[in-house]
């Protein structure tokens, strides 16, 4: 009995220092492997981090990209209504210059006419006078002439006349007379009724004078403004600058 006894507590013995040796054994194991796994789980963790870097840089380009996007969009579209409002505001202005100008063109042919009506007296008062042998008769009608003379030369009432035109065309006469101070009325005038298109029929009853007149007068306009030849008198007093 005692002999299986000490038999078994060899047993133990060799068991508890085979147990001793395996651990350590396991434990040395397993630090190799940690130093082996270590270099990999650090270039993990870079390669992680790399990654995790660049996809917040790719989202934070697009971001920024996207920003552009919409920044330029809006620059297109506040263009756009920029654009509108101006050809809105420039289709206005012209609505308004043409009705005015309507307008003062109108005024222009009612002082025509109205000169074309007194011119007209004058002549057939003339004819009657000399188709009547009543004695005197150029004495009886001075009243009559002198009312018809008085009321040609206020016919264009050119003072009413002047402020209406500079209103509608951006204070021309003013432009024209400051730059050129040594235009007389009668020039202004002719310039006025020039930049209206009027002919030459209609321009002479404004002012009083013939057909012949008016050419003089034309000719010595272009002769104070030094225009040559080839240089339309219209286009030159459309084209002269206007102040707003």
């Amino acid at each position: 009995m005692k002999k299986i006894i000490l038999m078994i507590l060899s047993c133990c013995a060799f068991s508890t220092t085979t147990s001793a040796q395996s651990i350590t054994d396991l434990s040395h194991n397993n630090w190799r492997d940690l130093r082996h796994l270590l270099p990999a789980a650090c270039l993990s963790c870079i390669v992680y981090v790399w990654q995790r870097k660049k996809k917040f840089a790719y989202h934070q380009l697009k971001y920024e990209e996207e920003q552009i996007r919409l920044s330029y969009l809006q620059g297109l579209e506040m263009e756009r209504n920029e654009k509108k409002s101006i050809a809105l505001l420039k289709e206005n202005l012209e609505a308004e210059l043409h009705f005015k100008n309507k307008e003062l063109a109108t005024v222009t042919m009612h002082l025509v006419e109205r000169g074309s009506i007194l011119l007209n007296i004058k002549q057939e008062l003339v004819l009657l006078m000399k188709k009547t042998n009543i004695p005197d008769t150029q004495y009886e009608f001075r009243n009559i002439f002198r009312i018809l003379d008085e009321s040609e030369k206020k016919l264009d009432d050119w003072g009413q006349f002047a402020i209406y035109f500079d209103h509608v065309h951006n204070n021309f006469l003013c432009c024209i007379q400051a730059k050129y101070p040594f235009l007389s009325p009668t020039d202004l005038k002719l310039c006025a009724y020039l930049r209206l298109n009027l002919s030459s029929k209609e321009i002479a009853q404004l002012m009083n004078i013939s057909l012949k007149g008016v050419e003089i007068s034309r000719y010595r306009l272009r002769k104070k403004l030094q225009l040559s030849t080839e240089t339309n008198l219209y286009t030159f007093l459309i084209n002269i600058p206007s102040v707003h």
